[in-house]
């Protein structure tokens, strides 16, 4: 019989206010010392980002970069590969985007 796998997850918050390049700070800090992004979120005054600890951390070349969806869909530069989408906060306003991570 197999244990099954614990996953661990840290969540955190930033704020309405935030820039993107605030909230991709704040994503490179995390993935730097938790794991890679796994979901993005909003939570009445705050965006919600989750890191998985079971994960490989990326190596900073590789940190999740944050783009605003197109049409509702993601419109990612080239090079990079679709993590998420969700809902978030840049500078108060409600945006739907993607976060991408740098092949």
């Amino acid at each position: 019989m197999t244990t099954p796998a614990v996953v661990d997850y840290v969540t955190f918050s930033i704020k309405a206010s935030a820039k993107v390049a605030e909230i991709e700070a704040a994503i490179a800090y995390h993935e730097k010392r938790g794991g890679p992004l796994v979901s993005m979120r909003l939570d009445n005054a705050y965006s919600i980002f989750t890191v998985d600890l079971n994960q490989p951390k990326p190596a900073p070349q590789k940190f999740a970069k944050i783009s605003r969806c197109v049409d509702g869909k993601p419109k990612l530069p080239d090079g990079q590969t679709l993590i998420t989408t969700g809902r978030i906060f840049i500078e108060g306003e409600q945006v739907l985007c993607a976060a991408g991570r740098p092949q």
